[in-house]
């Protein structure tokens, strides 16, 4: 069994066709920028088919400033304009899910929740102070 806790971060989960091959993914921006997609599906002995992306952080609350925006220059449809010029607001599942797109993974499931717009069965790091985590497990059966 292979398990990732997050808030706010996005949980992905990548698996093989056959399913013996597994991999848990916490995604958040900085995961993504450095690559996280590209090295969980490289550990596959073959290539990874199957992936899901669970509920995270939506583009209604998700503000990021200029340092966040350059490390995506090659995803600027994931960008729409914040409270101001230096910021704005990211679609981080848009990203994931090209990223997961790039590395030949079609079978792809994107859940629409936002963590932050549903404190009654989420935790989300940017609405709450202090609060806890969520888990997402996968298990070889």
């Amino acid at each position: 069994m292979l398990a990732v806790f997050v808030a706010d971060c996005l949980p992905i989960i990548l698996a093989s066709e056959s399913g013996d091959e597994i991999a848990v993914l916490h995604a958040g921006w900085r995961g993504l920028a450095s690559g996280i997609v590209a090295q969980g599906a490289a550990r596959f002995s073959s290539p990874a088919t199957y992936a899901w992306v669970g509920p995270g952080i939506g583009p209604c609350h998700y503000e990021v400033g200029s340092d966040v925006r350059r490390q995506f220059a090659d995803y600027d449809n994931a960008f729409s304009a914040g409270r101001d010029e230096d910021h704005w607001m990211l679609d981080i599942k848009q990203i994931a899910l090209a990223e997961l797109q790039s590395q030949g993974i079609r079978d792809i499931s994107v859940g629409d929740r936002c963590t932050y717009c549903d404190p009654g069965r989420y935790y989300s790091a940017r609405r709450d102070a202090e609060c806890g985590r969520m888990a997402a497990l996968v298990w070889i059966g």
